[in-house]
C-alpha cells in the first residue's frame, strides 16, 4: 500500500525536521563551548641557571615534553636573562628540559 502525503502533512514534517535540526545545532554549540572551556591553555615560564654558580644561562635551548611518551610539544630559547616562556600550553603532564 502506498501512502501519499498531503501538502499540509509534508509542511508539518518539514517544520518538525527544522526544529530538530535547530535543537541539534544548539546542543552541539553548547558542547563545543564547554569543551573549549575545559581545555584552557596555560603559560609555562622559568629561568635556566648554572647549577654551580646559580647565574642565569643565556641562549639555551629549552624543550617542553609531554608525558608519558616524551613527545616534543614546543621548544624555546632562553633570553639574555636566562628566561623562557611557553604560551598556550594545554592541560596535562609535562617536563621541561634544557
Amino acid at each position: 500500500m502506498i501512502k501519499s502525503t498531503t501538502p499540509a502533512t509534508n509542511a508539518k514534517g518539514q517544520k518538525h525536521f527544522r526544529s530538530l535540526a535547530a535543537l541539534t545545532l544548539i546542543i552541539a554549540f553548547y558542547l563545543t563551548a564547554f569543551t573549549s572551556l575545559a581545555q584552557s591553555a596555560a603559560t609555562v615560564k622559568g629561568t635556566v641557571a648554572d647549577a654551580a654558580t646559580q647565574k642565569p644561562l643565556d641562549y639555551v635551548s629549552v624543550v617542553l615534553l609531554h608525558l608519558p611518551d616524551s613527545a616534543v610539544v614546543a621548544s624555546e630559547m632562553t633570553d639574555a636573562a636566562g628566561a623562557y616562556v611557553f604560551m598556550k600550553v594545554k592541560s596535562g603532564k609535562y617536563v621541561v628540559k634544557a
